[in-house]
């Protein structure tokens, strides 16, 4: 198993977790190593913390299904 999936795999345990006890959950971009964010903008002023959804803080949730398809 790669570094990153050993992480991936700790990130959906803890976000299936906390939305066990009712808490949403939704995806952030990512710094990258090159520390651009994941969003692609090479302009981005908030890398690594704005969401990778749609619609934003709006599409958090609990439901396990969403949250192991992000």
């Amino acid at each position: 198993m790669t570094q990153e999936n050993s992480q991936n795999s700790g990130m959906i345990f803890h976000a299936l977790d906390y939305a066990k006890k009712g808490w949403a959950i939704l995806p952030l971009h990512n710094a990258n190593p090159n520390g651009n964010c994941s969003c692609g903008n090479q302009n981005c002023t908030s890398s690594a913390k704005h969401p990778r959804t749609r619609n934003g803080s709006k599409d958090a949730t609990t439901n396990p299904m969403a949250l192991c398809q992000w």
